[in-house]
């Protein structure tokens, strides 16, 4: 009752009403969430939960006073996510931001300026009763206007006088409604914009920002706003927009607002985290820039080679110094789908969790990014475009039915709200990155790969979903221009002698033959779009095994050494399951040495722990065999030294004392 309540009062209530009115709803949580049951991953060393000690304990967002998390609550603007279907997972998940877009044409149908706030009451003020705060992304246009641009993504921007008078009537509207739930607005959602396209979007960021603040009366609640970067799949992939646009916005401001500068008004930059170069979720980061072709002065002050994250960090100095870089999207599917920018890969729920924990784990340890945010809450129900599913959600959703009444209800958690969660529960913001330790590993591995594409050899039909690119390679043959499945297997399979492959039938994104070449180790594709090469799976070559890993601090336990060292093999194969056995020693330069004080020993030593970070589930740490060392030695100076199985996702060895107790072993 309270929920219905909450909506038939949410177009007349004062803010605080409505926000007690959330805050009385969430009686019913504990029994949806208790209800619901949800597969479990784990690698196969510890499948059974052999030895297991106990389990993670989730944090509510509400308990976790501060983290970088963010969780993705987007497309309710478009009616693809429904706020009531999934309200009851946020607030246990334990992120502390949640991305949502206000919805300019849901907002304000018909060019009236009579708001309807229904919707968007519920979202933002229920996350904001769960303790998550609302970061609000204005975009997108509004077809009620002329010249009011496009609703969706890759849409062009409001351009004519009534729109853009709107557009800010509309953001003003927003701000002096919510100003005392959020401060934090993004402009748009990835402006897929040319040079042509410059000056209309750098006009409607200056025209935001005051817009903004008209509606903030408050200096408490001063906006900060984040200016999207153009996506595609690099942090790098904006470095001519931001380095563009920027100048132009601030030239606006000093024509037509004077007293707004441009540190006013540009408080983040915002980049999405999709892989486009084959690295896998650790690419923006990979420190492979500024070296050969590419001039050292993009990294800025950065170290030379930097990451393309870094290279975005050194435009924004070079125009405002006192913003910060936020990775706004960060996901991968759970199942193969048809559509959107990672459709290559037979992507399945493990590889989805894999992907989500490694990309997280690569933002925790890089302090430049001030927060993150993971793609997404819920699975997107987008089919009105001619694309499959948007099946990155942490929770599965039926998306049966036609637009826009399809069944947007939970079916279920996916094993990558466990690992996302486990991971928001144990990084709060006492956990802090050691960025200077120092990794050796001493490793035994197998050097032959799998034959992942054994079950496609005999394939006679395509297979939707089955591609075998993983195996040894992180691209597929594709070839577009094909009318049907036949002539996918006759173009590609009969005259490349390719046995796997599959077929994406019109109107999808990425259409046409996805083929896997498997007559020769290396063939070049000369009919392929993008000029990759394709490799044989069965081939005899070394197995990739890429050994990472990140240090961490919690300051709340010793403000001296590491406390969380966290490893994995960052292979770009996500589907492999070998566990290579490793002894790990972590160490820290003379510089990182200096101690406030000894650490307190406990029966000699420091107790270990060993977590499991895609379900949170703990064992007891192992140390190096033939060593005397205890784990996490009482002189912080001395090196962290542990035996561990390593597999493409990640593991974290912890101080017992430095991480929040835990419970019993069970889901």
């Amino acid at each position: 009752h309270c929920i219905l309540m909450s909506r038939e009062l949410s177009s007349k209530s004062t803010p605080m009403m409505r926000l007690l009115l959330a805050l009385a709803s969430l009686a019913s949580i504990g029994q949806i969430i208790a209800s619901d049951t949800s597969p479990s991953y784990l690698p196969p060393t510890n499948r059974g939960g052999g030895g297991a000690v106990g389990k993670v304990v989730p944090r509510q967002s509400s308990s976790i006073v501060k983290s970088k998390w963010s969780i993705g609550l987007e497309t309710q603007d478009r009616n693809y996510t429904v706020w009531d279907s999934y309200h009851a997972y946020v607030g246990p998940l334990g992120a502390k931001r949640g991305r949502l877009q206000g919805g300019w044409a849901r907002c304000d149908p018909n060019g009236t300026g009579d708001f309807n706030w229904g919707w968007l009451d519920e979202a933002v003020l229920g996350a904001a009763a769960v303790g998550v705060k609302p970061w609000i992304e204005l975009s997108y246009g509004n077809p009620a206007y002329v010249g009011g641009g496009g609703n969706g993504p890759g849409a062009g921007v409001p351009t004519s006088d009534a729109a853009l008078a709107g557009w800010s009537r509309w953001v003003t509207a927003m701000a002096t409604r919510y100003h005392n739930i959020t401060n934090e607005w993004e402009i748009w959602n990835e402006p897929q914009l040319g040079p042509d396209d410059y000056a209309p979007y750098a006009q409607l960021a200056a025209l935001t920002c005051p817009a903004l603040y008209a509606g903030t009366p408050t200096v408490a609640a001063r906006p900060r706003i984040f200016y999207g970067t153009l996506s595609g799949g690099y942090a790098s992939a904006g470095l001519t927009f931001v380095n563009a646009t920027l100048p132009l916005v601030a030239g606006y401001l000093e024509r037509s607002n004077p007293k707004l500068e441009l540190a006013d008004c540009v408080g983040a930059v915002t980049y999405h985290s999709y892989s486009g170069g084959g690295i896998g979720p650790e690419e923006n980061h990979a420190k492979i820039h500024g070296i050969g072709a590419e001039p050292a002065s993009l990294c800025g002050s950065h170290p030379v080679p930097c990451s393309a994250v870094e290279m975005l960090d050194a435009v924004v100095q070079l125009h405002v110094p006192s913003a910060v870089v936020v990775q706004g999207e960060a996901g991968a599917p759970a199942e193969w789908m048809h559509g959107g920018a990672m459709e290559p890969y037979n992507w399945t729920e493990a590889m989805q969790l894999k992907w989500d924990l490694r990309a997280m784990m690569g933002d925790a340890a890089v302090p430049l990014v001030n927060f993150s945010s993971v793609f997404t809450m819920i699975d997107i129900c987008y089919h009105v475009e001619g694309s499959n599913v948007g099946v990155y959600g942490l929770l599965k959703a039926p998306c049966t039915g036609t637009h826009p009444d399809e069944n947007k209800t939970v079916e279920r958690r996916r094993s990558a709200y466990l690992g996302v969660q486990t991971v928001m529960t144990l990084w709060d913001e006492d956990v802090v990155a050691v960025p200077d330790a120092q990794f050796t590993f001493n490793c035994t591995r197998s050097t032959k790969a799998p034959n992942n594409c054994a079950a496609q050899q005999s394939a006679s039909t395509p297979v939707l979903g089955r591609h075998c690119d993983y195996a040894n390679s992180t691209v597929v043959g594709h070839v577009v221009g094909l009318p049907d499945a036949a002539a996918c297997q006759n173009t590609c399979c009969g005259r490349k002698g390719c046995t796997c492959w599959t077929w994406s039938p019109p109107p999808a994104y990425n259409q046409g033959c996805w083929m896997f070449n498997s007559s020769v180790p290396n063939l070049p594709m000369p009919h392929m779009t993008t000029g990759w090469v394709v490799r044989n799976s069965s081939a005899s070559m070394p197995a990739p095994f890429v050994p990472m890993g990140y240090a961490f601090r919690n300051t709340s336990t010793t403000t001296s050494g590491i406390t969380h060292a966290v490893v994995l093999d960052a292979t770009t194969m996500l589907n492999d399951d070998r566990a290579t056995q490793c002894n790990v020693t972590v160490s820290l330069p003379p510089t990182s040495r200096a101690s406030a004080g000894s650490i307190p020993r406990m029966g000699g030593g420091i107790s270990a722990l060993k977590v499991l970070l895609t379900n949170g589930t703990v064992f007891e740490a192992t140390s190096i065999p033939g060593s005397s060392g205890a784990v996490f030695p009482t002189d912080p100076t001395a090196p962290v030294a542990f035996s561990v199985d390593l597999f493409d996702a990640p593991t974290l060895i912890v101080r017992e004392d430095a991480m929040p107790p835990i419970g019993a072993v069970h889901e």
